[in-house]
């Protein structure tokens, strides 16, 4: 949480705003309802913090394609995929045509 806070006071401090999303992460079907509710709480405890973006899903995905060597490491066809989602996402919160 401190470097949360801290990280948003400099923004303040240099006239930046600071906006949470979390990456995707890979969930087989029978635990991804226990990964999002987690992500839940944390996504809650964030927002006390900063902005959230919240996405469908809580960015959990249960598409072993999707990934590479790890949970966390998308292929390229989601990493660019998931970039494309949050320029859309970020493109309408700051009206950007």
């Amino acid at each position: 949480k401190k470097l949360l806070k801290d990280l948003v006071s400099v923004a303040r401090e240099r006239k930046l705003e600071v906006i949470y999303g979390l990456p995707w992460v890979f969930s087989d079907e029978e635990n991804a309802h226990l990964v999002r509710g987690d992500r839940s709480k944390f996504l809650n405890d964030v927002e006390k913090i900063m902005p959230v973006i919240y996405e469908e899903g809580l960015g959990v995905n249960t598409e072993k394609i999707n990934f590479r060597d790890s949970p966390q490491h998308l292929s390229e066809m989601a990493a660019r995929r998931r970039t494309e989602r949050l320029v859309k996402i970020l493109q309408e919160k700051f009206s950007v045509r």
